[in-house]
């Protein structure tokens, strides 16, 4: 089982018993797996199944390791009774971040001024919780960005879209950098690269009209 999962087994007794028979339970490492405490069989319910749930503890180391479930059983009759030890392997969730990376769909954005385009961002493994990352503009006065994205263990596997969008009028091209900070279920260590984006400017065309008496004004025009 995975950690931070829940996994289950069931017990019952064979015979009717003399009177209440309690099993007791334990882990052998509680940091790793816990275990439901006790169980009690009646003469009224002893061959109904009842359940032992296990959780495996979600810790922030990033190995797999067994942890032994271990039964003592006492009164009706059922103390000379032994049960097996049940091994329960947990697989880490957490893999080195070092084997983490985000996806980026690009590492750089052309556009004109005051348009929009967009690249995508996504994980490339299971989060244990949230993984926060948020989006820098290094100009906001040409260039501004989404401010931030949140993958889950739900959505980590689909990739969310960053929105970067040019102001007008910035008069000549410009370079602006998109950094990007990342948050959060073993992901903090992971770096991204900046996206560069390359704005253009959209000169003004002016056209002189003159009247009759040669009076002239200049009309501007965005060309498009």
């Amino acid at each position: 089982m995975s950690e931070g999962r829940t996994g289950a087994y069931t017990i019952v007794l064979n015979s009717e018993p003399e009177g209440d028979v309690t099993i007791r339970l334990t882990s052998s490492d509680i940091a790793v797996a816990t275990v439901t405490r006790s169980l009690t069989f009646t003469t009224s319910n002893w061959s109904r199944p009842q359940t032992i749930t296990i959780t495996a503890v979600n810790d922030p180391d990033m190995d797999n390791e067994t942890v032994a479930i271990r039964h003592v059983i006492s009164g009706g009759g059922y103390g000379s009774v032994s049960m097996s030890d049940i091994k329960v392997r947990i697989i880490d969730r957490t893999p080195s971040s070092a084997l983490k990376s985000i996806i980026q769909s690009t590492t750089t954005v052309d556009i004109g001024e005051n348009t929009t385009d967009t690249y995508t961002v996504v994980l490339d493994a299971d989060p244990t919780g949230d993984v926060v990352i948020a989006m820098t503009s290094s100009d906001t006065n040409i260039v501004t960005v989404t401010p931030s994205l949140t993958f889950t263990t739900n959505n980590w596997a689909t990739p969310q879209i960053v929105t970067v969008t040019s102001v007008r009028d910035i008069n000549v091209d410009k370079v602006v950098y998109v950094s990007h900070t990342v948050t959060g279920s073993g992901y903090n260590a992971v770096t991204m690269s900046d996206v560069l984006v390359h704005v253009s400017d959209i000169p003004v065309e002016f056209v002189q009209v003159c009247n009759f008496w040669f009076l002239c004004v200049s009309v501007g025009n965005w060309r498009k």
